[in-house]
């Protein structure tokens, strides 16, 4: 499968998609900690981490002009935890999700209604 190329389009798309995301598993999360801890019926552990998954590897697409153009954005923090929730899903901590979930998603999702997509990514268009 071939990387996207950055377009507005597809970094306006990532941000949408990590809004979702993250929209879903605040919800999630809103039903309470003895739901999410939960070790008789664990599903909204489940569907916190799976949202939260898909919101980080979305946002971990975003290129380098929306980068460049949104310095304060947590990029560091996002793959970290995209690559912890994708690859290393064993050291997945169920004390860590909670605060991802209650404290660092919210604060983010305000932060993602102020991004900006810059209109190119820097390079010169075509001639010809």
């Amino acid at each position: 499968m071939r990387p996207t190329p950055e377009t507005p389009v597809a970094n306006r798309t990532y941000v949408a998609l990590g809004v979702e995301h993250l929209e879903a598993a605040i919800r999630y999360g809103r039903l309470g900690k003895r739901a999410f801890y939960s070790e008789h019926d664990p599903i909204v552990f489940v569907a916190v981490e799976s949202e939260l998954r898909k919101a980080f590897e979305s946002l971990n697409k975003l290129g380098k002009s929306v980068r460049g153009a949104n310095p304060t954005l947590p990029f560091d923090r996002i793959a970290e935890t995209r690559q912890i929730f994708t690859h290393d899903y064993a050291s997945v901590d169920r004390d860590d999700v909670w605060r991802l979930v209650t404290q660092e998603a919210p604060d983010l999702l305000r932060r993602l209604a102020k991004v900006k997509i810059p209109k190119s990514d820097g390079a010169a268009p075509p001639t010809g």
